[in-house]
């Protein structure tokens, strides 16, 4: 099999590069790039349905890497603040949907009602995979619409698993429905309890032990274990890999770890996310779509229309318009997760490969318009609501802004809290020691862990809007690459501490000026006292 798997990852990753490279000269977002790169593989290439069955396994892990890092964003008791937006928008949006989605295929269609009934499940359903990725790389993850769509998204999630239990129930004859869902939520309590004892007794020396062994290796690998373990759990129990993902973030969450976990994760989980949009292009039949073209762009055209429609006023009920409409834009797409219904309900001859393929074209060219509607969104809400819309844009929780970052909390990071704090000014720490994170933290420093030389770590903290960043690194090289990111990112204010004449030069040579050669103010300092010595005899 890997004679045969090996070329088509080659391949994949040729197409999908060359695609994308040529896209972005056009702005257009690299999902498009992977989609298209699936759709020629599948067309033009003579691989066989069994090799992209298995690249799709490998490309599952993306949603979960994903759902890992926003779970990293949600803490248990986060998750508990948002009980009205799983529990009651997500199970009204479900069911609305699939209830006038079926009526309008079975009644109006003509469809037979079991296929009525798979559409209405599969087509509820939005992509999680886009919708989060957009929100969290435009950071709209945090603002109110942004919330209440991951809300509905996590529940159309959970609502999976209770949908391919129907469609099974709906195959089979004499299974025990009770069975089964009592069954689904023992599993569900086993998996929850399992992984929320594990990681409160377990997660925090665990991690503690990685970090101590001062090796960047060991922690990837590390993090990498907790993901998969927790997804394998997950998958064992019967559910989604991106279930037992989800939760498993939300557990280290709760550490002081998670902002350098997710910088550590993100190119696993983009590159995996980008080889499931790979395979969602490999299930297109190019010759299908065009062929029946005008068809499936009327159903994709309602039933995004339809989802909107169904999602606005379940949010306005509590919401103002401009947010209510956001978050009703966000959602009309259809999901990933509906390829799964669609391939089941078909192998088990309740959906014919016709409309099956329809249905596929449809909620891929859903995916594909979604990132160009999700760039445009407060222009099309403007348009359609005419109202301010300031206050729809301040964030849930605002991040830090016009503070002071200082990269490294050592003696010399003692000396700034101290002098920050009794000027009142709004600051924060970066520091990789974990013992030098919990003692600052002790002290009641704002200290965060990681490794400031990470671009997306000085993101996360908001370097772009800081009065400035002092970078107070002992190691050369770290301080370097740190300068390094924070003139890519653009932040001008940067104030680096320098020990060697040859740091000097190679820092003036970034064309940063605010530089402090340690050893010279030390002496300076000591000149002075002893000249102050000097003084006092007289």
């Amino acid at each position: 099999m890997i004679d045969l798997i090996l070329p088509l990852i080659i391949v994949t990753l040729f197409v999908a590069l060359t695609l994308n490279i040529y896209l972005r000269r056009f702005h257009i977002p690299p999902i498009i790039g992977y989609i298209a790169a699936g759709t020629v593989i599948a067309h033009f290439s003579p691989f066989k349905a069994g090799e992209s069955k298995v690249l799709a396994q490998i490309a599952e892990f993306g949603i979960a890497f994903l759902m890992f890092t926003i779970g990293l964003e949600f803490s248990i008791g986060h998750l508990k603040n948002m009980r009205r937006e799983v529990l009651i928008n997500g199970v009204a949006q479900i069911t609305l949907t699939f209830m006038l989605i079926g009526f309008v295929a079975h009644r109006i269609l003509g469809l037979d009602l079991n296929s009525a009934i798979i559409a209405g499940l599969g087509l509820s359903l939005s992509s999680t995979a886009i919708v989060l990725k957009i929100l969290n790389d435009n950071g709209d993850i945090k603002r109110n619409y942004g919330r209440l769509s991951f809300g509905i998204l996590l529940a159309q999630d959970l609502a999976v698993i209770p949908m391919l239990l129907m469609i099974g129930f709906m195959s089979s004859e004499g299974t025990n429905l009770l069975s089964e869902i009592l069954q689904t939520i023992g599993s569900a309590l086993l998996l929850g309890l399992t992984m929320i004892i594990v990681g409160r007794r377990l997660l925090d020396p665990f991690l503690a032990a990685v970090i101590d062994a001062k090796s960047h290796e060991i922690f990837i690998g590390a993090i990498l274990l907790l993901v998969l373990s927790a997804s394998w759990l997950a998958h064992l129990l019967g559910f989604s890999f991106s279930l037992g993902a989800f939760i498993a973030g939300m557990i280290i969450a709760e550490t002081h770890y998670k902002h350098q976990i997710e910088a550590d994760l993100a190119p696993f989980r983009d590159l995996l996310l980008g080889l499931f949009f790979v395979t969602v292009g490999l299930q297109i039949d190019l010759n299908y779509a065009v062929v029946n073209i005008i068809s499936i762009l009327v159903i994709t055209v309602g039933v995004m229309l339809l989802k909107a429609i169904v999602v606005y006023p379940i949010i306005r009920s509590h919401h103002r318009p401009n947010t209510a409409l956001k978050s009703a834009i966000t959602l009309m797409q259809i999901g990933e997760f509906s390829f799964v219904i669609f391939e089941i309900a078909r192998m088990e001859g309740m959906l014919e490969s016709s409309l099956q393929q329809t249905l596929i074209i449809a909620a891929t060219l859903s995916m594909v318009a979604t990132p160009f509607i999700m760039r445009h969104l407060k222009t099309i809400t403007r348009l359609i609501i005419k109202e301010e819309q300031q206050n729809d844009l301040t964030p849930v929780s605002a991040p830090l802004s016009s503070h002071i970052i200082v990269c490294g909390y050592g003696r010399l990071g003692l000396k700034i809290a101290a002098i920050l704090k009794e000027m009142d000014i709004p600051h924060l720490f970066i520091e990789k020691d974990r013992r030098l994170v919990e003692e600052g933290i002790e002290r009641g420093d704002a200290v965060f862990f990681g490794n400031a030389a990470q671009r997306q770590i000085l993101e996360k903290h908001n370097a772009t809007q800081a009065l400035a960043v002092i970078v107070a690194i002992d190691n050369e090289q770290a301080m370097l690459l740190v300068c390094q990111n924070l003139l890519s990112m653009g932040v001008e204010n940067i104030v680096v501490k320098v020990e060697t004449q040859q740091e000097y030069e190679m820092v003036k040579s970034y064309g940063i000026t605010n530089i402090v050669d340690q050893n010279l103010h030390t002496a300076g300092e000591l000149v002075l006292m002893a000249l102050r010595c000097e003084l006092k005899r007289y």
